[in-house]
């Protein structure tokens, strides 16, 4: 199942792993030593700490060479170059590789350790502020874009104004002649009917 996990979380629960492990050898052993010491039998003393250095050993080289390898294969990604590892087993003069005597599990070097993770952190800071760059040139570019065709889209809509209006200073439609005033229309009168002539009797 720990196969299928990314490997720094792999790393992280091995190593959760190691300090119970740790815990349990370093209580078995503590109180060995103590009593060693108590009886000041150094040859006792010696024989438990080697024990106790040798099974200590087992647990953390495992994970060591693991470690090794995740640190290797992400510096070959960001194209840093990784130390070869020794031709010999058995030489001690490398500052960057050794081997485990417990395990046999290639580890790097406390030395080699810090420089590779130095280089890495610096190629990953790297990295990002070409990243960071880019998206900021590709936001601009786009937010160029965006305020010329809303500028396009503006030119191109129509005056809601009728026509002969125009906007004043507050943006208001405004008729661009005075109104004149409309000629009032002459309404007829109602003719009167002519009253009949009376005529005389003779």
């Amino acid at each position: 199942m720990l196969t299928r996990l990314p490997s720094w979380m792999r790393l992280w629960l091995i190593r959760r792993g190691d300090e119970r492990q740790l815990r349990e050898l370093k209580k078995k052993y503590h109180p060995l030593i103590e009593a060693a010491k108590a009886a000041k039998n150094a040859k006792e003393e010696n024989s438990v700490v080697s024990e106790y250095l040798y099974g200590r050993d087992l647990i953390l080289h495992p994970t060591y060479g693991m470690e090794a390898e995740f640190l290797e294969r992400k510096a070959r990604k960001l194209g840093i170059r990784v130390p070869d590892k020794p031709s010999d087993a058995n030489a001690v003069d490398d500052d960057h590789w050794e081997m485990s005597q417990c395990t046999w599990d290639w580890m790097l070097t406390p030395e080699g350790e810090r420089n590779l993770r130095n280089e890495i952190r610096q190629e990953e800071r790297a990295n990002a502020d070409e990243w960071r760059k880019r998206l900021t040139l590709f936001f601009a570019v786009l937010g160029s874009i965006f305020a010329f065709m809303s500028l396009r889209v503006k030119q191109k809509q129509p005056d809601p104004c009728p026509v002969n209006y125009y906007r004043n200073d507050s943006g208001a439609c405004v008729f661009a002649l005075p109104a004149v005033p409309a000629t009032p229309k002459a309404v007829p009168q109602p003719r009167t009917p002519k009253s009949k002539e009376q005529t005389p009797i003779r």
